[in-house]
């Protein structure tokens, strides 16, 4: 009994590695633009945050509705479906084509939300600039992830790993040759460069795994194929909305104590989404494993890819959290050297050490229910914990009570926690009637 736990550990393991790297295009272009735009001073680096957190919020919805074709493929593959893959995936990349248009107009008018909340000139210029340029990026990105995604739920994320690689690289080199001399459009033009070539590869790799196909399964028309997708992924896409729209407007509240102080968030919050990665990687690895396990009707192994998720992510979420509380102001050193910045800077880590730790296990236990093909509630979820707890909290801590910054994050942090654990709890009541659903059917 003992071998089957640590077996289904190496096999989190074992899909977390590649997962890490390809989840990575989650924040990875951003980080690289944070860490080049840095050296352009505190102006440059408040506007790029402001600008970040406002498009991770408009992709986050459309990929996380592309998402829903993973918990879809996952339990086909682990029901013995060997076509519905490739269907799945071929009405995945044609949703993505369709989610690009909104996307676009979001990033191309997104400035706009900066002036109307009160933040700086010189912040919601910067934002409105970076975002124009990163609008044409959108279809690229989303075509990624809709291929990325399918890969995912048949447990083959090399290829995406190595394509991500590519483009991380192709942008680091971009941004070195265009942010020096365009500032902020180089940063978004870098982006877009890289993404385009990601876009492409994936296509590729798409094509040689036959995972392209040229009718929809069972007599499904495509549009039915796309409609199933969305109902899956629109709760995850709402839930990274809830996520990811809680941080920008936390960072709208950072941005009204001063620029600096918005820049000194930026870059304690890129070094937790940094960590982030990790957990929704782990998350993910478990989310496969239980889907896997749900579509065999195996419930003894859905509890045990929960089980070993849970803790691998508090052990990594951990020793993030003491690189965080050990070295602050090595770290923040690692995005500017702006002494204004720096000293805003790395106080906050000692409360990013704690975030972090919550901030990972809720990602963990949210994605797990992605697994669990539970997304609805992972939704309403999200919603009571980031914007009826954290936020208020959040709010009441930074301004009400006078803690400034620190308040956003100890509000925030609170909000985590109670996601984490009502997830936790959703997930010891319904994966086993889940299982044994399937089992039965």
């Amino acid at each position: 009994m003992r071998e089957r736990p640590l077996s289904e550990a190496r096999a989190v393991l074992g899909l977390a590695g590649p997962l890490a790297v390809s989840e990575l295009g989650t924040v990875g272009m951003a980080i690289i633009d944070t860490l080049m735009v840095g050296r352009l001073g505190g102006g440059a680096l408040a506007a790029l945050g402001y600008g970040s957190a406002l498009q991770l919020v408009a992709l986050g919805l459309l990929a996380g509705t592309l998402a829903g074709v993973t918990p879809l493929v996952a339990r086909a593959r682990g029901a013995g479906d060997g076509r519905a893959p490739a269907h799945l995936t071929t009405a995945n990349l044609w949703l993505a084509v369709l989610l690009s248009v909104p996307g676009v107009v979001a990033l191309m008018f997104g400035g706009t939300l900066a002036r109307w909340t009160g933040e700086p000139m010189l912040v919601s210029a910067g934002a409105t600039t970076y975002l124009r340029a990163l609008a044409p990026s959108v279809p690229a990105s989303l075509l990624f992830v809709a291929g990325r995604t399918a890969l995912d739920g048949i447990e083959r994320p090399q290829s995406a790993s190595v394509i991500m690689v590519c483009g991380l690289v192709t942008n680091a080199v971009a941004a070195a040759v265009l942010i020096p001399r365009y500032g902020l459009v180089g940063a978004g033009l870098a982006t877009t460069i890289a993404r385009s070539l990601m876009a492409a590869a994936m296509l590729y790799a798409l094509t040689r795994a036959r995972l392209i196909a040229a009718r929809a399964a069972r007599g499904e028309s495509l549009p039915r194929v796309m409609l199933r997708i969305v109902r899956m992924g629109a709760p995850i896409g709402v839930h990274l909305a809830l996520e990811l729209g809680v941080f920008a407007v936390a960072a709208t509240f950072a941005g009204w104590f001063g620029v600096a102080t918005l820049a000194a968030w930026q870059v304690a919050m890129n070094a937790v989404q940094t960590a982030f990665v990790l957990a929704l990687a782990l998350g993910s690895a478990g989310a496969i494993r239980l889907g896997h396990a749900l579509g065999a009707g195996d419930a003894m192994r859905a509890r045990l890819a929960i089980r070993a998720s849970f803790r691998i992510t508090f052990g990594v979420a951990a020793l993030c959290g003491l690189v965080f509380a050990a070295a602050p102001a090595g770290v923040a050193r690692l995005y500017t050297a702006d002494a204004v910045v720096l000293t805003a800077a790395t106080p906050m880590f000692v409360l990013a050490a704690l975030f972090t730790v919550v901030d990972q296990l809720q990602t963990c236990g949210v994605s797990l229910l992605y697994g669990a093909a539970d997304t609805a509630a992972a939704a309403v979820i999200g919603l009571g914990g980031y914007w009826v707890v954290g936020l208020p909290l959040a709010w009441w801590f930074a301004l009400g009570a006078g803690w400034g910054v620190s308040g956003l994050w100890v509000g925030l942090g609170t909000g985590m926690a109670m996601v984490f654990v009502v997830s936790a709890m959703r997930l010891h009541r319904c994966v086993p009637r889940a299982s044994e659903g399937l089992a039965l059917a």
